[in-house]
Order: structure tokens, then C-alpha cells, then sequence
């Protein structure tokens, strides 16, 4: 997210005007949907869209992923719809296969499918998406990852992901701030999910939220936390656990005499950064922007570089013509609130017997 959109200055006052034009464009649409005038699509399974009110960064994919193993752990067939941002205008819908790489279907849904091991097909358009996926494949819930404003495909359980280290900025519209929607549309949700840093990686930086920020705390509240565990190697040689005693030791002799450069393409690269800090690691800071597609070109061929990214980030440096020993990516794990899991297989439980929440 851009500085100004965490304080109401200068450049935030002067883009106001094109932030009401979007509120009110989006607000008649949002309208336009629930009255009737614009066309929905029921899905003949359950439809759970995990999305946030702010554009980015919020972690809608991580909880996408863990929501999918928990689902699959209780024996429940699932798959995954997704617009495939940052991969190529598709002009039919996109059933992701092992070959499939992250610059035809886009990096996150490229990620869902390695690892979660369930169907995902991408289209801009996810009525189109999830009616080529049923026609392939046998399932008892979809999970739309991001599309809580795609009021075309009708949804059963939403679920709203809020980022607490930037939380909602300047609490403004798109592009004086970052809402895509009104803080009130967080009241029609089913569920709201904080994207909370676990206590041993707060790092040095707890973000840039404003003054008057305070979480969003009710009965529909839970939290999850996204750890990195591991550093490992992007040709597959080495995996370095970052929880074990020994592990600042292990990472300064194999970074021994290396440069390293730290080259997220993420939206909110902050917690990055503070992870490599917490390891006692010393690098360069050269973030990309989300979704950013990573080419040869930014990876030097000096053999005393040694380039740190994210996990979301290796599906697309690996099928580049680069020296993967010199590229490590960052694991991670997600823990769900106990709670959230069970309270929400319960719900989804009761949607696919008929008994729908009125």
C-alpha cells in the first residue's frame, strides 16, 4: 500500500473526488446485484469467498490454503475458484495441471494448487470458472479465493480477511485510500478472520496503522497466524528450520561471504524484512510490488549474491533460466484459531444438509 493511503493528507484530499465517484459507482452496483437487476448464479454445491474489503495484502490466499487442508482432513471433496491474477488474459477457463506455471494462471492459484493437491481453475470471470470446474469434477464445497465484490456468483459463507498490520489505512476509498468497500460491509459477513503475526516474529515494525485504529473484535472474530518455518533452497537442496537453536549459527556460515538481497513481490513486504531481521540476518532490501513477475534480468549471475523471497514468489522464479542455488524462498505454516475451524465446518456442515442459516 502507498504512504499516503495511511493518513488523510495532501494527495489523499486531492484524489477524494474520484474515491466518491468509485463509492457511489460501486455502491449502485452492489445495489444493482441484491435488487435483482443484475444476474447471480447459484452453484449447485456450498460457495465460501474468502475476500476483504481493502485491495491486497489482507492473506486471503494462506487462509484459502489452510482452509482447503482442514476441509480435506474431515473428508470433505473441495477445490478452489480464483480470477488468476497476474497470469495471462484467458479466454475460457483454466483447469491447473501439474505444468501449469504461475504466467498463465498466476502465482497464488499456481501455490493453492502445489499445495493443497485439489482442482483449481482460473477465470476473470468465476461463474465461468466454477461451472468449468463441476463439469470436470465431483465436489462438495468451492472456496472463491478474493471475489467478496463478485456479486454475480452467489456465496453461502463469506469471509472477510483483515491484515492487523495495516488494518484499513485511512479508512477512505479507493484511490484516496485502500476500501474497496465500506467499513459497514463487514457486518453482512459470516465471518471476519484477523491476519495476526505470531508473537515470536513481531519483528520491528508492527506496521503503519493509524492512530485511532483499533481490531475488529465480535462474535464473528477469530484470528489466524501465518509462521515462516523454514528457509530453503529453490533448486531443492537445502531446508533450513528456522525455530531450532542452531539456526542463526547454520544461515551465518552458509551466507558466509554473501551478499544477500531480500526481493519480495508481495503487497506488504514489512513482515518479510522483520523475519530476516529475527534470523540475524543482514541483507538489502529490494521489494517488488504484488504479483510482480520476476524475469532474468532481476537476478544478477554474481555467485556471491544470494537472493531471499517469499514462498508465493517461488512459482515464478522457477521455471526461469537462473541459478537456483542462489535463490532461497521463505516456507510457511498456518495456525487456525481452533474455534474458527469448528465453528465453521459446522456452519458449512449444516449448509450442504439444506439447513441454511436464514
Amino acid at each position: 500500500m502507498p504512504d499516503f493511503w495511511f493518513k488523510r493528507g495532501v494527495v489523499a484530499w486531492l484524489l477524494s473526488p474520484f474515491a466518491l465517484l468509485y463509492y457511489l459507482v460501486t455502491g449502485l452496483r452492489r445495489y444493482a446485484y441484491r435488487a435483482g437487476l443484475l444476474t447471480t448464479w447459484r452453484a449447485p454445491v456450498a460457495v465460501v469467498v474468502v475476500g476483504n474489503i481493502t485491495t491486497g495484502g489482507a492473506g486471503k490466499t494462506p487462509l484459502t490454503i489452510a482452509l482447503v487442508q482442514a476441509l480435506k482432513g474431515k473428508g470433505i471433496k473441495v477445490a478452489v475458484v480464483s480470477r488468476g491474477y497476474g497470469g495471462k488474459p484467458l479466454p475460457e477457463p483454466l483447469l491447473l495441471d501439474s505444468t501449469t506455471t504461475a504466467a498463465v494462471a498466476g502465482d497464488e492459484p499456481v501455490l493453492i494448487h502445489e499445495l493443497t493437491d485439489v482442482p483449481v481453475c482460473v477465470h476473470v470471470k468465476r461463474v465461468d470458472a466454477l461451472r468449468a470446474l463441476l463439469n470436470r469434477h465431483s465436489v462438495d464445497v468451492v472456496l472463491c479465493d478474493d471475489g467478496l465484490q463478485h456479486y454475480a456468483l452467489e456465496r453461502d459463507i463469506e469471509i472477510a480477511v483483515v491484515n492487523t498490520d495495516t488494518m484499513f489505512g485511512n479508512r477512505w476509498h479507493l484511490p484516496s485510500g485502500p476500501l474497496r468497500e465500506p467499513l459497514s460491509r463487514l457486518a453482512s459477513v459470516d465471518f471476519i478472520v484477523r491476519n495476526e503475526r505470531p508473537e515470536k516474529q513481531l519483528g520491528t515494525s508492527q506496521g503503519i496503522k493509524g492512530p485511532d485504529e483499533a481490531p475488529v473484535l465480535d462474535e464473528r472474530s477469530f484470528s489466524y497466524t501465518l509462521e515462516t518455518i523454514a528457509l530453503c533452497r529453490l533448486d531443492g537442496q537445502q531446508r533450513i528450520e528456522t525455530g531450532g537453536a542452531d539456526c542463526r549459527r547454520t544461515l551465518a556460515e552458509i551466507f558466509a561471504g554473501k551478499e544477500l538481497v531480500a526481493k519480495p513481490a508481495i503487497a506488504n513486504p514489512q513482515r518479510f524484512f522483520d523475519y530476516l531481521q529475527s534470523l540475524g540476518l543482514v541483507f538489502r532490501r529490494e521489494a517488488e510490488s504484488d504479483h510482480y513477475k520476476f524475469g532474468t534480468a532481476d537476478f544478477n549471475q554474481q555467485q556471491e549474491t544470494i537472493y531471499l523471497i517469499t514462498e508465493k514468489d517461488k512459482v515464478k522464479c522457477r521455471d526461469l533460466p537462473i541459478d537456483a542455488s542462489r535463490i532461497w524462498y521463505s516456507e510457511t505454516s498456518v495456525r487456525l484459531d481452533p474455534e474458527f475451524t469448528d465453528t465453521f465446518i459446522e456452519r458449512l456442515h449444516d449448509i450442504m444438509s439444506g439447513n441454511k442459516r436464514s
